[in-house]
């Protein structure tokens, strides 16, 4: 019996660790941090646009591709990789066809509801992952993922409502 109390508390103390770093992460580094950002583009540092990866291939093949800094181009102020000098003169040519919607931030974090993320209190600019896309219309989503949410997942269980609260917040916020 004295080892079935043992087990019952560190399962009871690994519980209240578990809790407690999903508030810290998701309520108060997420929330707080991300949304002070009064850029219109999620970009790293050295003002480097969705995580260095390739904006043509999500149109081109479908699939997220890291791109090289030989082959850059920079646009708003926004400095954009690709893989080869083709994707860069692609993009050259017409760079708002390839730019991802609300500047790179995740689509879910800014057509959620409250309530409908975890632990985030309200829309707003949430970074994004760009191997997590998706191309609708011929237009780049990136979303937010992580081992324990999945934007994207959260964003095909009700596009519409999310693709519309989505663009009235970012009306709202790029004001």
């Amino acid at each position: 019996m004295n080892y079935l109390k043992r087990i019952g508390i560190f399962i009871g103390i690994f519980l209240i660790l578990l809790v407690g770093f999903y508030f810290y992460y998701f309520k108060i580094h997420v929330d707080d941090y991300f949304n002070k950002d009064g850029s219109s583009y999620y970009m790293n540092d050295e003002n480097i646009g969705v995580g260095g990866y390739d904006v043509t291939e999500y149109f081109t093949n479908n699939k997220a591709t890291k791109g090289d800094t030989t082959f850059s181009s920079k646009y708003d102020g926004v400095k954009y990789l690709f893989a080869n000098e083709q994707n860069k003169s692609l993009f050259s040519e017409n760079p708002e066809n390839f730019l991802p919607q609300y500047g790179g931030y995740c689509a879910f974090g800014l057509g959620m509801e409250v309530g409908d993320g975890i632990g985030i209190n309200k829309p707003g600019k949430y970074p994004s992952t760009p191997t997590s896309f998706k191309v609708v219309d011929e237009k780049l989503y990136l979303f937010f993922d992580a081992p324990i949410f999945h934007a994207k997942e959260k964003w095909n269980k009700n596009e519409p409502k999310f693709l519309n609260n989505a663009n009235k917040s970012w009306e709202i916020i790029e004001k």
